[in-house]
């Protein structure tokens, strides 16, 4: 059994302490009730935290989104998908995150603020995604443009292959694809009893979460499978994914079928998965354990 650091036993402590998982056993009707006035509130940084970036924060076609730059003209992007919830948008410290993975991969980084489901379901969201894709591919190239997200910003970032594939409007796939803990609603009996399972383990996300979650983003309104299920996702065209889970997370129930529904469509998968880790690990990358995970999305959206 591998020896974890302080920082790991610590981080997981004050989950227990501070009640992490009971802030999410609350109904999608709370969620909303709770974080409607707060998600008015964007954080905006007066400027970057490097000399060799500029930030721009745009506001088109009714969407914001915000840019990272190079001072020195590059030929490649990321969008990158933050997660939250659905329920709530970047921080400071997602900025000092989003300003690294500029600086390491050499990428601009382009950050969407798409609709959250306080007010209306997932669809509203998808179609922000798909129409800054199609924004981003104009200026740069399709051939130089990754997707990546985590959390609920990986299951937007695999929604948006499947959303491409759906209106099959002519619109081109990523370059590539990277997605950690993308939040995923249960489909089969199967996942429920994994989940239930690894919910005993999973120090921040309930496995009742899931269903909650599914209420959060279709506020009852009939949607297509794609979008509550990633596992059923369509993702005919698209050449390679970098797919990451931890293998304590409740989500980790659903890697199986994500990973086989991806293989299936002809995807090259190169599939990670931290051992006795936490959700979203490369990206929150606080903790010594979740270092390998995080120079290896660094290395792959390079």
């Amino acid at each position: 059994m591998p020896e974890y650091s302080l920082k790991y036993h610590a981080i997981k402590g004050a989950a227990k302490l501070f009640g992490s998982k009971r802030k999410l056993k609350i109904s999608a009707d709370g969620i909303c009730e709770k974080y409607g006035k707060k998600s008015r509130v964007i954080y905006v940084p007066d400027k970057t935290f490097s000399p060799e970036l500029t930030f721009e924060m745009k506001n088109e076609n009714l969407y914001v989104f915000s840019l990272i730059r190079h001072r020195q003209k590059r030929e490649d992007a990321i969008m990158f998908i933050p997660g939250g919830g659905m329920f709530s948008y970047p921080d400071g410290w997602d900025y000092k995150f989003f300003e690294e993975l500029a600086l390491r991969t050499g990428r601009d980084v382009i950050i969407p603020y798409y609709p959250l489901c306080l007010y209306g379901s997932i669809d509203l969201s998808l179609d922000m995604i798909y129409w800054l894709f199609q924004r981003i591919i104009a200026e740069y190239g399709v051939e130089n443009v990754a997707v990546a997200g985590c959390s609920v910003g990986g299951n937007l970032a695999l929604g948006l292959v499947s959303h491409i594939n759906a209106k099959n409007d002519g619109v081109p796939m990523p370059e590539r694809l990277y997605v950690s803990s993308p939040m995923m609603c249960i489909y089969s009996q199967e996942e429920r009893e994994h989940a239930m399972q690894l919910d005993k383990t999973d120090p921040f996300i309930p496995a009742e979460w899931l269903d909650t979650f599914r209420d959060l983003i279709t506020h009852g309104k009939e949607l297509p499978d794609y979008m509550l299920y990633p596992q059923l996702g369509i993702y005919d065209g698209l050449d390679r994914a970098h797919v990451c889970f931890a293998d304590c997370e409740v989500l980790y129930s659903m890697c199986g079928s994500l990973v086989s529904r991806l293989e299936s469509a002809g995807v090259e998968v190169a599939l990670e998965v931290g051992k006795g880790l936490f959700h979203g690990y490369p990206v929150k990358n606080n903790v010594r354990e979740a270092h390998d995970g995080h120079i290896n999305m660094l290395r792959y959206l390079v």
